[in-house]
């Protein structure tokens, strides 16, 4: 047979200190790991910045890139027009 454990009929000072310590470090070890993963969600909230600010400057910069490449073909298609009118003109001369 087990013994039953006798539990006091008024709490003491002394237990509900006792007590009140246990639950200010249970809520310790809470708020810590709280900022720990605030600290995290910072570090992974600037890095997803930093992405955003790289695929902009990426797209901009290819955007200017394919604008420069139009303007050059539409160039060498005016030029390439140009010689084949020299061409027929050398032809029928």
């Amino acid at each position: 047979m087990r013994k039953a454990v006798k539990e006091p009929k008024y709490i003491t000072t002394g237990i509900f200190e006792k007590s009140m310590r246990a639950i200010a470090q249970s809520f310790q070890k809470v708020f810590d790991r709280l900022d720990n993963h605030d600290k995290k969600l910072e570090i992974i909230l600037r890095e997803i910045q930093s992405f955003r600010e790289e695929a902009r400057d990426h797209r901009t910069l290819l955007s200017h890139l394919s604008q420069s490449e139009i303007m050059h073909e539409r160039r060498l298609e005016g030029l390439e027009f140009r010689i084949e009118k020299l061409e027929d003109k050398v032809k029928i001369r």
